[in-house]
């Protein structure tokens, strides 16, 4: 049950990517977006990792073998991410939920304790 070297790889970017959103600040600039792009999507394959491994830890450690020999144990990132399910699939979704708008939901702030004035 040891981390892939991909997986350190994948949290070495998700760190770097923080590291640089920080040192970016308050600049609003394509470096700062790219960095906050970064560090969410890989950021988001990590978490996918240490979800599913604990998944299959839990199976492993309550009987099924086989878990460990189709190397799902390993948290490497290729053995959970199905191209059509982990990728398309989201992808459409986003792009079809920009499509499908939100509620307008405005809040009178003079009605509200916390925004009132002294």
């Amino acid at each position: 049950m040891r981390p892939s070297p991909i997986f350190w790889a994948i949290v070495g970017l998700t760190v770097l990517g923080g590291g640089l959103a920080y040192w970016v600040g308050d600049d609003v600039t394509p470096l700062a977006y790219a960095a906050v792009f970064v560090m969410v999507i890989a950021g988001w394959v990590v978490s996918l990792c240490l979800h599913e491994f604990g998944h299959a830890f839990t199976a492993w450690r309550f009987g099924d073998r086989d878990i460990e020999l189709r190397g799902y144990l390993d948290m490497d990132p290729r053995r959970y991410v199905s191209p059509v399910w982990s990728i398309v699939v989201p992808i459409a979704l986003a792009i079809a939920a920009r499509g499908l708008g939100a509620g307008a939901n405005t809040v009178n702030c003079r009605r509200l304790e916390l925004c009132a004035p002294p």
